[in-house]
């Protein structure tokens, strides 16, 4: 079973912004035991990329500026 619970009472819809939210997980392991995980910040996505760009090399990219021209190389 998963909970979403606040962290403080809400007495409206707005009640929920800037606020924290756990997330209670329950569940049975083995018979007579109750297992209880509380999570309050698991992480986040990887939004990528995930792949190598093309002409991506150590060293690569530089810029030369000479007074107001600007050249790379």
């Amino acid at each position: 079973m998963t909970l979403h619970a606040p962290v403080k009472h809400v007495r409206s819809r707005g009640g929920m912004l800037n606020s924290a939210l756990l997330r209670v997980d329950c569940w049975s392991p083995a018979e007579d035991v109750i297992g209880v995980r509380v999570t309050h910040h698991a992480g986040s996505v990887r939004r990528g990329p995930e792949f190598a760009l093309p002409g991506a090399q150590q060293g690569s990219g530089k810029v030369h500026r000479d007074g107001r021209a600007t050249a790379s190389t």
